[in-house]
């Protein structure tokens, strides 16, 4: 009876569809939600019933808002009868839209005899997937790249007796193969020469290439190195009665052995030793006492390189 009296208070503003009428209404909170003009427009478009005058189908909608979701209470009158109630979440009324319109054409379907289905809910579109995020992998160790080295190293000859040298420079490393340039500087040394002393200083820059023969597993490499050194060597007297300084221009080639240890693919730690030979001995003498500095036969030195990739 209730139904009854519910849908003949609406049949005057029922709209009329294909093999029956809808009614609609909607709570003030659901906006965005299709008019009963709208609905039954659609259902018109979409419909394949054959209209039946002598069993229509009497629908009823009620569209409302409760905790966040739309739903929607559909009653049935005519040659159909039963309730059924819609219910989905989101922001706005699409989703609502969409299960009432195919609720809607089943229950128009011209079979009598056809139960009212369930619906089904609409199904949510999967969310876009997140952008990967770039990555770029790890340099091969083995691939071209450039460092930065600084080292200490303590000398023998260089400028004389036993001293030490600090160097800094650039190194080029591409597979088994390296090209290198560093400048250094060795403490200046006092040698004894009666009545007074010479203090002997030396700088200079170098190049030198290597070759790895072979490589070591657990991030070791041991490179062969050859070297050419062009440096400037000063000669300066103390307690003599006339004071004087003197510079001379300094080759050296030699051989020498870098052993390195890398930390990961950007830092790298080394050892170095090196033998090199002056390509012409260079010496200081004192006027009326002979002969007071002259650089060795061979020189060599031995130390630490601490080494930055920054390519």
């Amino acid at each position: 009876m209730a139904v009854g009296l519910q849908f003949s208070a609406g049949l005057a503003r029922a709209a009329e569809l294909p093999g029956g009428t809808l009614t609609l209404s909607a709570s003030p909170s659901a906006t965005g939600c299709p008019t009963e003009e709208e609905l039954a427009a659609e259902l018109r478009a979409r419909s394949t019933a054959t209209p039946n005058p002598e069993q229509p189908i009497e629908l009823g909608v009620r569209i409302d808002v409760t905790e966040g979701a739309y739903s929607a209470e559909i009653r049935v009158a005519g040659r159909k009868h039963g309730e059924r109630t819609l219910r989905t979440e989101g922001p706005s009324c699409q989703g609502l839209r969409d299960a009432l319109l195919v609720s809607l054409l089943l229950l128009l379907d011209d079979d009598p005899e056809r139960p009212v289905p369930q619906p089904t809910a609409p199904t949510t579109p999967p969310p876009p997937p997140e952008p990967t995020p770039v990555t770029h992998p790890p340099r091969n160790p083995a691939d071209a790249s450039l460092w930065a080295e600084v080292g200490a190293s303590g000398t023998h000859g260089l400028p004389a007796d036993f001293s030490a040298a600090f160097d800094g420079g650039v190194s080029f490393r591409a597979r088994r193969w390296e090209l290198g340039a560093r400048a250094f500087w060795a403490i200046p040394r006092d040698v004894a020469f009666e009545p007074g002393t010479l203090k002997v200083g030396l700088w200079g820059v170098a190049l030198n290439g290597c070759v790895v023969p072979f490589e070591l597993s657990g991030g070791f490499r041991l490179s062969a190195c050859g070297t050419a050194a062009a440096a400037e060597l000063s000669a300066e007297p103390r307690g003599f009665t006339r004071a004087w300084s003197r510079k001379r221009p300094l080759f050296l080639a030699g051989l020498g052995l870098e052993p390195r240890y890398a930390f990961g693919s950007r830092v790298s730690l080394g050892a170095v030793v090196e033998v090199l030979a002056p390509l012409r001995r260079e010496q200081f003498s004192v006027q009326g006492l002979g002969q007071g500095y002259a650089t060795d036969r061979m020189v060599g030195k031995a130390g630490v390189e601490l080494g930055f990739r920054f390519w």
